[in-house]
């Protein structure tokens, strides 16, 4: 496929680039990522950075990404070629003229001197299979610690992706080499959080402002470490690799973010998808004479392994499901390529399974987004309607079995559940945007349930 023959809507919602940038960066990685071997079906250099760009922008598991394409993985090889990159995009200042990086600080919120914001980010990843415990974070999940200082056009000039979860963020500003530079005064000073030491050439907040310039100096610095410049990488909410490959794939998309800032491209905004949209007609779909129809999968013919990856489900699970939901997702339509109530489930259950952006599970099932979206919807509502049997209280055991099984794992008596709530991301909706805003100021649905011992 060529991805550069594709409209403009299409690659920046599966790559999160123009065309003009895809050949951009195309031109300054090309040399690190091209195949010399001489196999007949060797990737080309930009379908390896197409499939890694996909990778980043959806942030899905790496085998959707390869369904998707119609590739194998290809990840390793750009992500060292961006990070070859990091000197010539991210350095410190930054790149424009000290004066100006300081004349947008001050107009934001009047601090005077200010060259760039500090903080700290975990950046989740799978448990490693060495030193396990040495990168779970305060929050109990493991995670990379990652130090970025950015401007006030939020082009980051320093990061620091190296550290496990654990570490303090002072600790890894004060074994940075930048913390040195600053205390030798080579540069005015940095905006950080309560997390970093007031020092001369690093400003915090108050811990506890009295009125006057006190508050205001506090709700300036608030006003210029502001979010809004987030990149919206998908691929960081969760890392499944090993620490040091995490640590290159957020060097890659620090060093992608800055060009990205730099060119122009706007920040990606994650709309609510609707079974309405129009789907994207691709070039290879249609000649203008003669419509060319893509297979439809047929999953239970791939192996167990296969299935359980994309899935969630054994063949015969996803078999006894199809049986139990097929009178509420059949479709009654006499068109000759409508899905079938195996297909529709599965489209589902592959959403359910990897969570990614709803066209990607379309390029992988060889259908369109609002296909999906349609069966998604279709799927869960008929999900829904087995909740009074499938969800009993106290449980499907006897209530005595229960409280045995609570008394084994921890000596209490009398117990027959535990119970807790769950924040639930969503995307802001039209209506009552504010009404669905956590005290963590992001958008969600806070969920009660109550849980048996497994």
């Amino acid at each position: 496929m060529d991805v550069l023959a594709c409209p403009e809507n299409y690659l920046f919602e599966r790559y999160r680039f123009t065309s003009q940038s895809i050949i951009y960066i195309h031109n300054l990685i090309h040399p690190y990522i091209s195949n010399t071997t001489n196999c007949s079906h060797a990737l080309t250099s930009q379908q390896i950075l197409c499939v890694a760009l996909r990778f980043f922008a959806n942030g899905s598991f790496l085998y959707n990404v390869g369904d998707a394409e119609h590739l194998s993985k290809a990840m390793q090889g750009v992500c060292l070629a961006l990070k070859r990159l990091l000197p010539i995009c991210v350095f410190f200042p930054g790149h424009k003229p000290v004066r100006a990086i300081k004349e947008e600080f001050h107009r934001i919120a009047g601090f005077p001197s200010v060259i760039g914001c500090i903080d700290g980010t975990h950046i989740p990843i799978t448990a490693p299979s060495h030193n396990e415990a040495d990168y779970v974070n305060r929050k109990s999940i493991h995670s990379i610690n990652v130090q970025i200082i950015c401007d006030a056009a939020y082009i980051i000039s320093n990061v620091e992706a190296k550290w496990p979860g654990p570490v303090h963020d002072a600790r890894i500003y004060r074994e940075s080499n930048l913390s040195n530079r600053l205390q030798r005064g080579a540069f005015d000073g940095l905006l950080g959080d309560r997390g970093y030491p007031c020092e001369p050439r690093l400003l915090t907040p108050y811990p506890d402002p009295e009125p006057g310039p006190q508050q205001n100096f506090h709700a300036g610095s608030l006003q210029d470490k502001s979010p809004g410049g987030d990149d919206h990488r998908p691929c960081l909410r969760h890392l499944r690799v090993t620490p040091e490959r995490a640590c290159d794939i957020i060097v890659a998309c620090v060093v992608l973010h800055n060009i990205a800032t730099i060119r122009g491209e706007q920040h990606p905004a994650l709309q609510i998808e609707d079974a309405d949209d129009d789907p994207i007609h691709l070039p290879a779909i249609q000649d203008g004479r003669t419509r060319i129809v893509r297979p439809r999968l047929d999953i239970l013919s791939f192996p167990e392994e296969y299935l359980f990856e994309r899935y969630r489900f054994s063949s015969n699970t996803i078999i006894y499901l199809n049986h139990i939901l097929r009178p509420y997702i059949t479709n009654l339509t006499h068109r000759g390529r409508a899905l079938t109530s195996e297909q529709t489930l599965s489209i589902a259950l592959r959403c359910f399974a990897n969570g990614s952006f709803l066209y990607n599970i379309g390029d992988a099932e060889h259908i369109g987004k609002a296909t999906v979206c349609r069966a998604v919807r279709k799927v869960s509502l008929a999900l829904k309607r087995l909740l009074p049997v499938m969800v009993v209280f106290p449980g499907h055991k006897p209530v005595r079995n229960i409280k045995e099984e609570f008394h084994r794992i921890a000596g209490l008596p009398n117990v027959m559940g535990c119970v807790d709530g769950t924040q639930i991301p969503i995307t802001a909706p039209e209506e009552n945007e504010a009404d669905y805003v956590n005290r963590k100021s992001f958008h969600s649905i806070n969920v009660q349930v109550c849980d048996l011992p497994s």
